[in-house]
């Protein structure tokens, strides 16, 4: 009966929580912040690309998926097949993240490339 409440209240305290950061989000513009973030990155030149990873794997590092994907997990036995199978989805995680980074980057310089060339034939013309 105790294990029952036990869940229930940390599922209720986890909407709670949920409720209480979508609201926080809305009022302190999230969005204008992120919006804020994007044009600094954007103004850091050939470093934004490194600036923009550094804050996603400390976003990443600090997400609280990350924490509720644990929640009671210590009571878990732990083998060695489940350890493997750990590992196994560390390095997909990995993967998965240096190839979204890799993609992001070729499309970015893809952005910047025509963007350049637009901007120099703009030059071209009003030299004319």
């Amino acid at each position: 009966m105790t294990a029952i409440l036990n869940s229930k209240l940390k599922l209720l305290l986890l909407s709670c929580l949920i409720v209480t950061l979508i609201i926080a989000a809305k009022q302190l513009n999230f969005q204008g912040f992120l919006q804020t973030s994007i044009i600094w990155v954007e103004s850091l030149g050939v470093f934004g690309p490194i600036a923009y990873i550094a804050i996603y794997n400390l976003a990443t590092l600090l997400s609280l998926a990350g924490n509720l994907a644990m929640i009671n997990t210590s009571h878990q036995p732990t083998t060695p097949e489940t350890q493997v199978w750990q590992w196994i989805m560390q390095v997909v995680g990995l993967i998965a993240t240096v190839a979204v980074t890799v993609y992001i980057t070729k499309v970015a310089q893809k952005a910047l490339a025509k963007s350049v060339a637009l901007v120099e034939i703009i030059n071209d013309e009003t030299q004319l």
